[in-house]
């Protein structure tokens, strides 16, 4: 003791942070003992809390240019903890990149800033790719706070498309936390080219609509629409090859008609749904020696769509049956034929009391767990508290009645309720998706939202645009790019003029979507938009991707055809210094396999570890693993499945 201590007097002991006195790594309570020279029995304290570290949060993250390979700004938002404050020149914020992101040995103060003020020191570790930044200026507890590393710091985008995250910590929370997802793209955005109008293709008495329904499809090097002629007044199938568009056959001669394409490709054939105020009609085309044949037309007596002229929807199941789908008085109904048309079921209720007369659905065919499925999707206006969007799925061996209702996992982020207008698509692995337009949305409430099933049958749902938000959308619509694995959300925004917008993502980065900035893909001058259709199938980078729409103000049909720019080398723009090797040989054994393998191979050190299966085209399969893993060897099995759980 420093002086003399008095008996019964009170003693304050204190240990500062320079003591280097670390707390538990666990969280909960504890105590501690102490005794003295003079009194030596230990004596336990009243228990103390040690606290979980909280994290900070991370905002969406902004990477220019977001390709492959590229030298990259990245602008990194961090909310600051309650008890977060970073002190100038001391405190600091660690950032670490995913897997493939190269960082170089040092960076520049001048390259890095926080909150616009150049940092006051960077340190750098390349081989874990992480870099310590110490703040310039005290921060203090709850601030927001802007991480920007310019691109003249040299941090290389990964070589792999796909979604990435990266996680921050910083010394007062020395926890990480993840980012949002980020997209990192092969290829830059591709250029909206080609728009013009169909000649003769006059919508003022076709009503180019609506977005539930696909007029537009691949086929043999050419694309190939449903769009009405307004100078012979009738439905023709229009082909587009060769940077121009020429008339073919004849589909239907009432205006007042609404045409839905589903193609059947493997058989050289489409089918057609005319839906109508009337009777509604489904025909089948086949293709021979460069063009198209109507074959046969069945007329579905009195089966009609709605008052509003929301149109029936028709889908192929991949047992070879056609479905129809409509909503009536309430109800959603169901027609099936197993006989490519020729013949049909009954009209079959398969949900009733929906809340409203009037309503949309839109179909899907698509694979989970090694069945086959058809999924239909609904939504009517919304009452309040009522029931509004909703999915239904059967099974291709089920009975036409046997189906699995999953429309309780349709939710809402806030007070947004269904309108009746939506779009489904279904991705080859086995993922499905639904874009919406939503009624009574306001501040964050989304205005249109992505749902999301994926192939094990998990839901989740993504903000697309929000209520508060620079545009809202209506004529929902979807796209595929089966070729870079992105996913396409379009709409026509509601302000005027009403212009044709898209965004994307790579799929499995939806969450993305909410941040993206929009392209403009339908404008002209004043006029206004509407009415949007989109392949039902993935398209590729050699057939690009189509677009048509309804021009309200010229009285005619449109057209987007866009193609990707040229794919990007996935060489980073810079050589680097060869690293040492991670891995130390593996093996696959058996090889070949039936029905199932082992990849066996050895780390050198601790590392982040990315196993995937990929097939001959280069095109993704299965991950096997995407995690940190300790050195030694290491064993990952495969079951000759992909991601859907399909054999391939």
């Amino acid at each position: 003791m420093p002086g003399n201590l008095a008996a019964s007097s009170n003693v304050t002991l204190l240990f500062n942070s320079a003591a280097g006195l670390v707390n538990p790594t666990t969280a909960g309570n504890y105590t501690l003992l102490v005794q003295t020279s003079a009194q030596p029995v230990n004596a336990t304290s009243p228990s103390y809390a040690i606290d979980a570290p909280v994290p900070v949060v991370v905002g969406n993250i902004t990477v220019e240019p977001d390709s492959i390979g590229k030298i990259a700004s990245y602008n990194i938002p961090v909310t600051l903890g309650a008890n977060g404050a970073l002190a100038a020149g001391s405190g600091t914020i660690t950032v670490t990149w995913p897997i493939d992101t190269q960082i170089p040995a040092s960076i520049a103060l001048s390259n890095v800033s926080v909150n616009g003020n150049n940092a006051a020191a960077v340190v750098t570790t390349p081989a874990s790719r992480r870099a310590v930044v110490t703040v310039p200026n005290a921060l203090t507890s709850g601030s927001n706070v802007t991480l920007l590393f310019n691109s003249a710091a040299g941090i290389v985008n990964p070589t792999a498309a796909g979604g990435y995250v990266l996680n921050v910590q910083t010394s007062a929370q020395p926890i990480d936390a993840a980012s949002p997802t980020y997209d990192i793209f092969s290829e830059e955005p591709p250029p909206p080219l080609g728009t013009g109008a169909l000649v003769h293709a006059n919508t003022a008495g076709a009503r180019f609509h609506k977005s539930n329904q696909s007029k537009v499809f691949y086929h043999d090097g050419a694309w190939w629409l449903a769009a009405y002629d307004g100078s012979e007044g009738d439905w023709f199938l229009w082909k587009y090859a060769a940077g121009a568009w020429t008339r073919t056959i004849f589909l239907e001669s009432s205006s007042g008609a609404r045409l839905d394409l589903v193609p059947d490709l493997a058989n050289n054939r489409f089918f057609f749904l005319v839906s109508h105020d009337n009777d509604s009609k489904v025909g089948r085309a086949v293709y021979s020696a460069g063009a198209w044949t109507v074959q046969a037309t069945t007329t579905l007596s009195g089966i009609t769509h709605d008052s509003n002229d929301l149109p029936l929807t028709m889908a192929l199941g991949k047992n070879g049956h056609l479905w129809v789908f409509r909503i009536d008085n309430g109800a959603l109904r169901v027609l099936r034929s197993t006989d490519a048309g020729a013949t049909w079921s009954s009209d079959t209720s398969l949900k009733s009391s929906l809340g409203s007369s009037d309503g949309m659905t839109d179909c899907v065919v698509f694979s989970s767990g090694g069945v086959n499925y058809v999924g239909v999707f609904y939504s009517v206006n919304a009452t309040a508290g009522g029931v509004s969007y909703g999915f239904l799925k059967h099974d291709d061996n089920a009975a036409l009645g046997t189906w699995t209702d999953e429309s309780s996992e349709l939710t809402f982020f806030g007070n947004e309720r269904a309108d009746s207008k939506l779009s489904a698509l279904a991705a080859s692995d086995g993922t499905v998706y639904l874009l919406t337009v939503n009624a009574n949305a306001s501040g964050s409430d989304p205005s249109n939202t992505l749902y999301k099933r994926a192939s094990d049958g998990l839901w989740s749902k993504f903000k697309v645009n929000t209520a508060n938000g620079t545009q809202q959308w209506r004529s929902p619509a979807l796209a595929i790019d089966g070729s870079s694995n992105r996913l396409y959300v379009m709409g026509v925004r509601t302000s005027t003029p009403n212009q044709g917008q898209y965004k994307f993502c790579n799929i499995g980065s939806e969450g993305s979507l909410e941040a993206k900035a929009v392209t403009t893909i339908f404008a002209n001058n004043t006029d206004n938009f509407d009415h949007l259709s989109a392949p039902a199938q993935p398209f590729s980078a050699a057939s690009g991707m189509m677009l048509a729409a309804a021009n309200l103000t010229g009285g005619t049909v449109w057209y987007n055809h866009i193609v990707s720019g040229a794919a990007k080398s996935s060489a980073p723009e810079e050589p680097v210094a060869a690293a040492a090797p991670i891995v130390e040989g593996a093996g696959v054994y058996p090889n070949p396999f039936n029905p199932e393998t082992t990849i066996r191979f050895a780390l050198v050190d601790d590392n982040d570890v990315r196993l995937q299966i990929f097939d001959i085209r280069g095109a993704l399969v299965r991950t096997l693993v995407n995690r940190n893993l300790p050195r030694g060897i290491h064993e990952a099995r495969w079951n000759g499945r992909d991601r859907a759980g399909n054999f391939v």
